[in-house]
């Protein structure tokens, strides 16, 4: 069984939910209305957003049952869990660099806050280098 749902937090509601999502632990779900028996669960893939103070989440619960099987690499996998775990270490690694630069005095907050800053070109430009191939004539048509 899976279930979907949309919820909304306030900054401080989502730093109680944070904790769980990141847990990776499976919790009993009770479908009150529905089915009193509670069920072991545990999240599956989530999106989100924040505007005005309120983060809103889509949230998927998945049934432990379903984890019983033979487990297989998803599409991209091992790779997009390596890259993303890259990404995170590397994004860590420069906002501790800036604190550091920052607390000896060795950059302004103004700097920092230039270097975090992306413009929206900048950025876009960089994203379509992951589409960059070095001959397109050589790929073959699909």
């Amino acid at each position: 069984m899976k279930v979907r749902a949309r919820v909304k937090f306030s900054s401080e509601e989502f730093k109680n939910f944070e904790k769980m999502l990141y847990g990776g632990d499976s919790f009993l779900v009770v479908r009150e209305g529905i089915n009193d028996e509670p069920r072991e669960m545990r999240f599956g893939k989530t999106i989100w957003s924040e505007n005005d103070e309120v983060i809103k989440f889509q949230i998927y619960l998945i049934d432990r049952s379903h984890d019983t099987g033979e487990k297989s690499l998803g599409l991209f996998e091992p790779e997009m869990t390596n890259i993303q775990a890259m990404l995170i270490r590397t994004t860590e690694s420069l906002i501790n660099l800036l604190n550091i630069l920052e607390k000896k005095a060795l950059l302004t907050s103004e700097e920092r806050q230039s270097v975090k800053d992306i413009e929206r070109e900048h950025l876009l430009s960089r994203i379509s280098m992951f589409s960059e191939v070095d001959n397109l004539d050589e790929l073959p048509l699909k």
